[in-house]
């Protein structure tokens, strides 16, 4: 291919991939939970198959309060922030669930937003002794809500959990939830640049042991890497380092785009992985 007509390629591939919006977090669970993300207590969540939209969905079920908690985001990277999301609810044996997000930016659990009790959210009931992982998409209602994140954009380091509120828990109530994005504005004066512009370092180059590594000037704050065609195939969201390592292993080989996000700038470079 003649170089022209790759840099002109790559133009558009940045274009159709809206490098003015940034994605601090985009998770479909359909690979299972992924990594950086954790679960209190341990074991208490699970992937549900042909779930919400007849995909996979993370799904809690259960009488005692288990949170699941997202990585940390940096959304002070970013204008104008939210989070948007999809959820259903079953109600149990007794009571209607409620839906519940909190954050931590490092001053303490902060409730951000609920559902269920004092809104109005339909559930549907269940047999008490139903298997979680299995689900009747077409006999629940599913919610998409959006929430802006304007009063926390001034915090680098933020994680969100999501579960059932502990005050209103139902004997077997379930909780479902998909399509978890977090996202925002590029910054009035951040640049978009290329690696060489702000020292950053790839290696090894290709991947072909499955870890990416990553070396900024700047700390990384999240990469994410897409594939040719615009689809996000994996993320890595962390505290700020200079020094960051990304699991690729499950991707097939070819070449891909990355977009790396640092406290001084989003960087956009190119990676081949071989196998």
């Amino acid at each position: 291919m003649k170089p022209y007509i790759f840099l002109s390629f790559l133009s558009c591939l940045w274009a159709t991939l809206g490098l003015g919006q940034i994605v601090l977090l985009n998770e479909n669970f359909e690979n299972g939970l992924p990594q950086g993300w954790t679960m209190e207590p341990a074991q208490t969540w699970t992937i549900a198959s042909n779930s919400i939209g007849n995909t996979n969905a993370v799904s809690r079920v259960g009488n005692d309060s288990a949170w699941l908690h997202t990585p940390f985001v940096d959304l002070s990277s970013v204008v104008a922030p939210e989070l948007s999301l999809s959820f259903a609810m079953v109600t149990g044996a007794f009571t209607n669930p409620a839906f519940a997000i909190w954050y931590d930016d490092g001053t303490g659990w902060q409730l951000l937003e609920d559902w269920g009790v004092f809104n109005q959210i339909n559930t549907i009931s269940v047999p008490f002794a139903q298997d979680p992982s299995v689900w009747v998409p077409d006999s629940a209602d599913v919610y998409s809500v959006n929430i802006d994140l304007a009063s926390l954009a001034a915090n680098n380091n933020v994680r969100f959990a999501l579960g059932l509120l502990h005050e209103f828990q139902a004997n077997q109530s379930r909780l479902l939830i998909d399509n978890i994005l977090i996202q925002g504005e590029t910054p009035v004066g951040i640049a978009t640049n290329t690696s060489s512009a702000l020292e950053l370092r790839l290696f090894p180059q290709p991947v072909t042991q499955g870890t990416l590594s990553i070396q900024s000037a700047s700390p990384i704050t999240s990469v994410h890497v897409f594939s040719l065609s615009g689809a996000l195939v994996a993320q890595v969201n962390q505290a700020p380092t200079t020094l960051l390592q990304a699991d690729v292993r499950h991707l097939p080989a070819g070449l891909y785009s990355l977009q790396i996000i640092t406290k001084t700038g989003l960087l956009t470079e190119k990676l081949v992985v071989a196998k």
